[in-house]
């Protein structure tokens, strides 16, 4: 199978992004289609994201590459939660690495907390579905975090 539609499959219709990890992405009630709802979107989204430049990669990959003045989104697995199928995120050199890339470019991370140096800039309940039943859930608070000025 080509990589796109294998990229396309995995986005759509796993579970909490979890790439064929996780379960398959469904409502507890059955009555929705949460595959196409994602590909409807993505389908309407497409024309504005023309000329940008997106890659999915490995953090490592920036190490010392020069990268200046960029908007970087990073999401890793949550500390202290499910980890990447076999790969175990080092979040010292994690962190590091985002004080490093902080210094020429915008750097913004979702996490649930950050080390001292890095401020939360929004915030906002969220109910977190550990199994792919969609029945039991923990309360928990999404963060964007960003270096501090100074």
């Amino acid at each position: 199978m080509p990589k796109e539609y294998r990229a396309l499959i995995g986005y759509c219709a796993s579970y909490g992004g979890r790439y064929f990890d996780g379960g398959y992405g469904r409502d507890g009630c059955g009555d929705r289609s949460i595959y196409l709802e994602r590909v409807v979107n993505l389908k309407q989204q497409a024309p504005t994201l023309s000329g940008i430049d997106l890659s999915c990669k490995d953090y490592k990959d920036y190490l010392d590459k020069g990268v200046n003045n960029a908007l970087f989104y990073l999401d890793p697995p949550y500390k202290c939660t499910k980890q990447y199928k076999g790969r175990e995120l080092n979040y010292e050199e994690f962190y590091n690495f985002c004080r490093q890339l902080s210094k020429d470019n915008v750097v913004v991370i979702s996490e649930y907390s950050m080390p001292d140096d890095f401020e939360c800039i929004w915030q906002k309940e969220r109910n977190v579905y550990q199994k792919s039943d969609r029945v039991n859930c923990d309360k928990a608070i999404e963060k964007l975090f960003v270096m501090k000025k100074g």
